[in-house]
């Protein structure tokens, strides 16, 4: 939390003055349980100690990238790193803010102890506009999407897909929610993705480093 505050502190202190005179920052978000409530929690305390309150406005993840990065929005609450190298307006803050892992959750007992490669024939799931999920999805043979993940696990359970893909925090919450039973993660996991924090360029003018860019794709 200290180094982020500092990190931002850094940013905003070169900036052209917009996040201080307006006191709020309205960052695009998108409904992911668990992470889009962590990455507030701790971008609000930070910013906190700036005098700043955030507003987190979400909408569908391709529509929430598409206002901050024309700068309707001040940035984006929480995406991986990627995002900052292929949306030059959103200037990344270069401290992860949460790390995520992604599993393939099923709820078919035979599939514990298989090998991905022996997964690639079946019907897969992920939530649409997760593009984590849509790299990690390439090698199967069927592909279906969601518009939540509340949908998608309700087509692991009817059937229409053997295994779907999400966030760790996801699919345990997701499991909690709607109390299936038997619905499993598959080891190993999938990715380990690490998430970050972007300002709108017109928030802040201190250009990033995106030299090394991670492997991973964005939500």
């Amino acid at each position: 939390m200290k180094h982020i505050a500092v990190v931002l502190v850094a940013l905003l202190i070169s900036s052209q003055g917009t996040a201080h005179a307006q006191q709020v920052l309205r960052l695009s978000a998108f409904d992911a349980p668990n992470l889009t409530p962590m990455a507030t929690h701790i971008l609000s305390n930070a910013y906190a100690q700036l005098g700043i309150r955030i507003e987190v406005v979400e909408a569908h993840p391709r529509r929430a990238l598409i206002r901050s990065s024309s700068g309707r929005t001040d940035g984006e609450l929480v995406r991986v790193r990627s995002v900052g190298d292929r949306f030059p307006t959103l200037l990344r803050v270069e401290v992860p803010i949460v790390t995520s892992r992604t599993f393939a959750y099923t709820n078919k007992a035979e599939l514990r102890g298989k090998l991905p490669e022996e997964l690639y024939r079946l019907r897969v799931g992920h939530v649409d506009g997760a593009r984590y999920a849509v790299k990690l999805a390439e090698k199967f043979s069927e592909v279906w999407t969601a518009r939540t993940p509340e949908q998608l696990f309700d087509m692991l359970q009817y059937g229409r897909v053997d295994i779907v893909i999400v966030s760790e925090q996801t699919g345990e919450q997701m499991i909690k929610q709607s109390g299936q039973a038997g619905i499993f993660a598959l080891q190993p996991t999938l990715s380990e993705v690490r998430y970050y924090h972007y300002l709108h360029e017109t928030c802040a003018s201190r250009p990033q480093d995106r030299s090394r860019p991670e492997k991973s794709s964005a939500w």
